[in-house]
């Protein structure tokens, strides 16, 4: 995988320009979207967090419940050129962790991701319907953590997400789905507006 989006990278920049012009100025368009995507890291770290806590507390912890999957996003592309855009993003996912003990207790974890992150798109081809492109985003995750004492800790850390391949399908009004790894998941889909 990272040899593939390492040369994507290299690629992109020799290909792009490469390409015959396809009668489609994108250039100055602004793009609004919003998705959904499955598979994320914060979801991973929910999932490996409630094996280890199972591992390293054997015989304690009877059971562990949890909810939530998957990040909601939205974001704001602004094309730079024809094969070229950039922009921000905001995720969000929220997770209940409930630990059913052995004795009978239980005890609840809520954690929440909100992140921002700025994303570079480029397109391998950038037709008015259809766009084949890849994105890669990085920036600041706030985590909240809450228990059932109402205690909370907060706490910083990288988000990214790496789509090597994305394609848009539509003008105007388009749909889009993305296959990646990241805060916005493995696999992830919604609706886009560009003007």
């Amino acid at each position: 995988m990272k040899k593939i989006f390492m040369l994507m990278v290299i690629a992109l920049p020799v290909v792009a320009p490469a390409q015959p012009a396809s009668g489609f100025d994108s250039k100055g368009k602004i793009e609004v979207y919003a998705g959904y995507g499955l598979l994320s890291a914060p979801d991973l770290i929910t999932g490996f967090a409630n094996i280890f806590t199972g591992a390293l507390l054997p015989g304690m912890v009877e059971k562990i419940d949890s909810k939530g999957l998957g990040t909601v996003y939205g974001g704001l592309d602004y094309y730079a050129g024809n094969r070229f855009a950039v922009g921000a993003q905001y995720y969000y996912s929220s997770y209940e962790r409930q630990y059913k003990m052995q004795n009978g207790t239980t005890a609840t974890l809520n954690t929440q991701y909100h992140s921002v992150l700025i994303r570079g798109k480029g397109m391998w081809v950038n037709k008015p319907a259809f766009q084949l492109y890849s994105a890669l985003a990085a920036g600041p995750s706030f985590v909240s953590a809450k228990n059932d004492n109402d205690e909370t800790k907060n706490n910083t850390e990288f988000a990214f997400q790496v789509s090597p391949i994305g394609i848009r399908v539509g003008n105007h009004i388009a749909f889009f789905l993305e296959g990646g790894f990241g805060y916005q998941g493995l696999v992830s889909a919604g609706l886009s507006a560009r003007f």
